[in-house]
């Protein structure tokens, strides 16, 4: 009977796609842009600053193309220099499970025409990405309304009641999806999703937010030495910290680059004032 067991645990684990082990040790990325006029193309891993961790990859008559050394396991994201200008910009999702991936990229309005190639991981984030806006549409459709309604000084009050109604129906939905996709997807595409839920659970709440935290342990077995473990882990202590609570110990460079330890100030102190400086 044991043994019968311990069978059926191996084929309930099993995940299809791209293990940690296959990871290739390099990727060319290349494509065409079609339908802009950008120069420029921003890469950068998800879990790094695109502010000062990012790339630029010129775009010469059309087309662009980057060798990426020393992959990481993790989501890529490419993005146009002229949209982050703008302040309002639509990331290009890619897992490097290739070692050579080609891309058709096109101007923001036609963002649905983007193709991705030889990828099947990163075909997988586009998939999922779209069923979320095909959920999340009926409620986008009417901020630009709104907007406009303004702007033109009528009257809002009826559409923000159609809103604030419709809201909580679309939420329910987006919530459903977003859970359905961290059970289902067991692989790296559901690592990165459960981290961008975790990471925007401060900002936007989730009947679902327990059930993503009791996901990660299954997460961790597969990808132990991810980095997303440990990125996740550190959002859902400070999701717990309250007013009167433990702190939670950890190590930051001050600005000549010296490690401090929070915990050997707090505790010869009787009151410690923390003062958190970003790099740029």
């Amino acid at each position: 009977m044991r043994k019968i067991i311990f069978i059926l645990l191996l084929l309930n684990s099993y995940v299809p796609g791209i293990s940690q082990t296959e990871i290739p040790e390099t990727c060319l990325i290349k494509g065409k842009v079609i339908n802009r006029n950008s120069t420029v193309l921003y890469l950068y891993k998800e879990l790094e600053d695109l502010r000062v961790q990012s790339v630029k990859i010129p775009i010469t008559d059309g087309k662009f193309e980057y060798l990426i050394k020393d992959v990481y396991f993790e989501n890529y994201s490419l993005a146009f220099k002229d949209e982050l200008m703008s302040g309002s910009w639509r990331p290009i999702e890619f897992i490097p499970d290739n070692t050579e991936i080609i891309f058709e990229l096109y101007s923001k309005e036609e963002f649905h025409k983007n193709k991705i190639i030889d990828s099947p991981l990163s075909q997988l984030i586009f998939d999922l990405n779209s069923k979320y806006a095909e959920i999340m549409k009926p409620l986008t459709d009417l901020y630009p309304k709104m907007d406009s309604t303004r702007k033109a000084g009528g009257d809002s009050r009826e559409l923000m009641k159609k809103i604030d109604s419709l809201q909580q129906k679309i939420m329910l939905k987006a919530d459903a999806h977003n859970l359905s996709v961290i059970k289902k997807e067991k692989n790296i595409v559901g690592l990165s999703q459960l981290y961008k839920l975790i990471r925007s659970s401060k900002y936007i709440s989730s009947n679902n937010y327990d059930q993503y935290v009791k996901e990660l342990a299954n997460f961790k077995l597969l990808f132990p030495e991810s980095r997303y473990i440990s990125r996740i882990e550190a959002l859902i202590h400070a999701n717990n910290i309250k007013v009167g609570a433990q702190y939670i110990p950890f190590s930051a460079p001050d600005k000549d680059g010296n490690l401090v330890n929070i915990a050997s100030i707090i505790e010869s102190n009787e009151l410690t004032l923390i003062d958190l400086w970003a790099p740029w």
